[in-house]
């Protein structure tokens, strides 16, 4: 099965890069493959029996040809210390791909190929921490985002850096706009029309909301061609970053610069309207990255302020969800079906599985592709533990040197991002996809002490 926009999107992929195969195909691949999975969570190109071909992974595995071709083509002109040191992570990898084969340690857990939900919805018992295919196809997603984001960093340019935030600007705008529609559409004409016309236009995935969410008063919150609400909220944080680096480069960027403190308002409505708990936690990232941009001390109590009367306020209007949240802490050793099926407490449970398969593993994890959590982070140390956690940054630095030269700015931008990994998504949004990659490129392009090749 093929869906309406998938099918479109096929045919004029197959002209775009008949028309436009140069070295500079990669690099927009590896920036569709980002914005894909902004915008576009909600269904798939095909599905066939239980493979599904979200978008995502179709940009991705367009990008894993191309880096085949480019790897082939400049062969004689690769740096081979580099390639030395992507075949050392490479084969560390391997070695925890088959690490639960070699040492078949009985812990339990939920795979990547299950849903969380599922356990708690169904009962349905957790297995033992194991090799599947679907480590398989982690291990290959890692595999091209290791040659592509090397690839996209030793070529890009600082204009062709401004022409993709610019890009990611107008679709900011665009989401924002929809968004307004969406609501408008849901809230006075019918509920049910514009994610059932998303749906049947994309496609719909797997964990998808079928309805819209119920917000404030009575109201339903846009979603847009997002799963679920912490996807479009995870979206608008990204555009969020993506207006502060135009801010700071705003002599670049004078047209646009004008319309940052608009975009960045409807960015903060957005998510505060979503209800969604995650969203609380990026807008609280989002002002502590602007709070540090600002040079006056009187904008900087005003932010505060502000900030500390939304968390406040957001704390009363959901004491009741916070406190079931926090009296659920002390149940996480029963049986999950024991436990109410809210989303919040099954992401913080999952949580607390992965960090205990840590604490049990602490060196070098389960196993790659063999568990996950709602925590980038967590998820990250449960699967490859602590020392394959530093050989992952020592390789992404040696070669991209994001962490080389950055000031106070960007390491604190960067712990925020962290720190929001701690609580919010799993290890697809730290571990193995281009976003995490272009938002770190970011934080050294908002620097402005870097100096990026023209």
């Amino acid at each position: 099965m093929v869906s309406i926009f998938g099918f479109f999107l096929v045919i004029g992929m197959f002209y775009y890069i008949k028309n436009n195969f140069n070295n500079n195909i990669g690099k927009n691949l590896f920036f569709l493959s980002i914005v894909s999975l902004l915008v576009l969570d909600i269904g798939y190109v095909a599905k066939i029996g239980i493979f599904t071909l979200e978008y995502n992974y179709f940009f991705s595995i367009l990008n894993g040809f191309f880096v085949i071709y480019y790897l082939w083509k400049n062969k004689s002109d690769l740096n081979k210390k580099d390639l030395k040191f992507i075949c050392i992570f490479l084969g560390l990898l391997v070695f925890s791909l088959l690490y639960p084969l070699i040492f078949n340690n009985h812990y339990y857990s939920v795979s990547f190929n299950d849903s969380w939900d599922l356990y708690f919805s169904t009962g349905k018992k957790m297995g033992y921490v194991s090799f599947s295919k679907h480590s398989i196809g982690m291990f290959a997603r890692v595999v091209i985002f290791i040659f592509s984001t090397y690839i996209f960093y030793k070529t890009i340019k600082k204009d062709e850096i401004n022409k993709y935030s610019l890009i990611l600007y107008r679709i900011s705008i665009v989401i924002i706009l929809l968004s307004l529609v969406e609501f408008v559409i849901t809230n006075c004409i019918n509920g049910f029309a514009f994610r059932h016309f998303a749906m049947w236009l994309f496609g719909r995935s797997e964990s998808t909301y079928e309805l819209p969410r119920i917000s404030f008063f009575g109201l339903y919150s846009p979603m847009l061609f997002m799963r679920e609400p912490s996807s479009y909220v995870r979206a608008l944080f990204i555009f969020g970053i993506n207006d502060v680096y135009i801010f700071r480069n705003r002599k670049s960027f004078k047209k646009e610069a004008k319309y940052i403190l608009g975009s960045l308002v409807a960015i903060f409505v957005l998510i505060v309207f979503s209800k969604s708990l995650s969203g609380y936690i990026y807008i609280i990232g989002l002002s502590i990255i602007i709070w540090s941009l600002l040079k006056n001390k009187k904008y900087k109590i005003i932010l505060t302020i502000i900030v500390f009367i939304f968390l406040l306020c957001m704390s009363l209007l959901l004491k009741d969800r916070l406190l079931k949240i926090i009296s659920s802490f002390n149940k996480f050793d029963l049986n999950p079906n024991m436990l109410s099926a809210q989303s919040e407490i099954i992401r913080f449970y999952s949580i607390n599985n992965n960090f205990n398969l840590f604490l049990n593993n602490f060196l070098v994890g389960c196993g790659f592709g063999t568990v996950y959590c709602y925590s980038s982070v967590i998820s990250l140390l449960a699967n490859i533990g602590l020392f394959g956690v530093s050989i992952y940054i020592f390789i992404l630095n040696y070669l991209t040197n994001l962490f080389s030269n950055i000031k106070f700015f960007s390491w604190l931008t960067f712990i925020v991002i962290t720190i929001t990994g701690l609580f919010i998504g799993h290890m697809s949004y730290i571990m193995y996809l281009e976003t995490f990659a272009y938002e770190l490129l970011m934080l050294k392009m908002i620097d402005c002490s870097i100096k990026i090749s023209s």
